[in-house]
Formats: structure tokens, C-alpha cells, sequence
């Protein structure tokens, strides 16, 4: 399990050199589990942001960056993990829960929160409505490459 100032040195040390193979994700031949679900998708998440191999405030993207946050969609991310590692859907439950008990994400007010993604920056007509968890930005960016804010979403 990763301290706080452990992500955060290594997202500073992610930004200064090419992504490597992370090695939580080992997968067991016989039950092709991971050893670590958790720690396993916060490194690919950590990874995939820095490398901008995960999309950020695109109209489709799993991931927004809103008041210093960053809003990871639910159940999207978890499936998008799973096909990535090559592991079954029905693991989602289960990864869900790794992440949750990292504690990593904002959770005052219980585990997820709601969105609306607006197609305009007038934030009025149709919006998607989304459901995840919200991350202190900085657990992943430092402030010189975090993405700008994205102005079509709104928490509510």
C-alpha cells in the first residue's frame, strides 16, 4: 500500500521519465488475478494521466479535472482497466472495492458523486449524467502538468 507522499513523489518522478511497466500488475498464471487490484489501477491511473495514455475533459473521456479534482467516471474506468490488464468483467466489484479502501479519493459525502456534462460553456441544454469519484488533483499531477479545468462539468 502506497503512502500519500509516496503518489505524490511518483507522480513527480512519472513526469520526468517515460512510463515504465508497473510492477504491481503481476498476474498469477493459475487464477490470472492480480496480486494487488488497488494499487494495481492507481499506478495504471497515475501512468495513464501522466502519459496521456488515458484521455482527460474530452466529451467521452473517463476522466475530468473539475475544482482542483479529478472525477473519474464509474463503472467506466474500472471496465476500461479490466479490458486493458486482459481480465474478466465480472472482476469490477471487486476492483471498485481495492480502490476504495486506498482511500485516495474525496469522500465526505459518501464514496461517489454526480455530474453533468454539459455540451455548452453556458452549462444549459443537454448534459450527460455521470457517476464516480473524486481525486485531489495533486495525488496525480504536480502544478506544472496538470490539465486546465473542464468547464462543461458541474458536481451536483
Amino acid at each position: 500500500s502506497l503512502l500519500e507522499s509516496d503518489v505524490l513523489s511518483e507522480s513527480i518522478s512519472l513526469e520526468k521519465k517515460e512510463p515504465t511497466v508497473i510492477s504491481g500488475m503481476q498476474l498469477h498464471p493459475t487464477d490470472n488475478q492480480i496480486t494487488d487490484m488497488g494499487d494495481a489501477f492507481w499506478q495504471w491511473l497515475i501512468e495513464g494521466c501522466v502519459s496521456s495514455h488515458l484521455s482527460i475533459n474530452q466529451p467521452n473521456a473517463q476522466m475530468h479535472i473539475i475544482a482542483g479534482y479529478i472525477f473519474i467516471v464509474t463503472p467506466n474506468i474500472f471496465y476500461v482497466f479490466l479490458a486493458e490488464m486482459k481480465l474478466p468483467k465480472q472482476d469490477k466489484s471487486k476492483l471498485q472495492k481495492a480502490f476504495e479502501r486506498l482511500k485516495y479519493h474525496r469522500h465526505d459525502r459518501g464514496n461517489m458523486f454526480t455530474c453533468r456534462l454539459f455540451q455548452n460553456e453556458l452549462l444549459e441544454g443537454q448534459f450527460k449524467k455521470l457517476s464516480g469519484y473524486l481525486i485531489p488533483a495533486n495525488k496525480i499531477f504536480t502544478s506544472n502538468n496538470k490539465p486546465a479545468e473542464n468547464t462543461l462539468l458541474v458536481v451536483v
